[in-house]
């Protein structure tokens, strides 16, 4: 192999190796003890031209002290952040995360899939607002 293939396959690794690390920093791995509080509730969006959709959340507060979620915002090259707890994980979007990494919301379209999605991570801190 001569320097200049060398020089090729290096670059390569490298710019593989700075992918895998972008990647890497956009996955949160969090525990129910990182959870202060989940709230479901149901929403609004108001769209353009007057119309509204709505939608229903898993609002997950973690506690203060936590910092991986907002070194992941931070460092978020691909839009979405996948954050893992026990055995589920859920893709989310930059705008359903907090910039402050202090919480993140869970979006899906009935009452029903809000309210498994946040049971499925830590029953004991669910309060729901779905009945208000």
């Amino acid at each position: 192999m001569n320097k200049t293939n060398l020089a090729v396959v290096f670059l390569m690794t490298v710019g593989l190796m700075v992918f895998a690390a972008a990647a890497v920093a956009s996955e949160v791995v969090l525990h129910c003890d990182d959870i202060e509080q989940i709230y479901v509730s149901k929403g609004t969006a108001y769209l353009a031209e007057g119309k509204s959709e709505t939608f229903y959340g898993a609002n997950v507060i973690l506690h203060s002290g936590m910092l991986p979620l907002k070194e992941a915002y931070s460092n978020c090259t691909t839009g979405s952040i996948w954050i893992r707890i026990g055995d589920k994980t859920f893709t989310l979007s930059m705008a359903d995360v907090s910039s402050g990494g202090n919480c993140f919301g869970i979006i899906r379209a009935t009452p029903e899939e809000a309210l498994d999605a946040a049971m499925s991570i830590c029953p004991d801190k669910v309060k729901s607002y779905l009945d208000e």
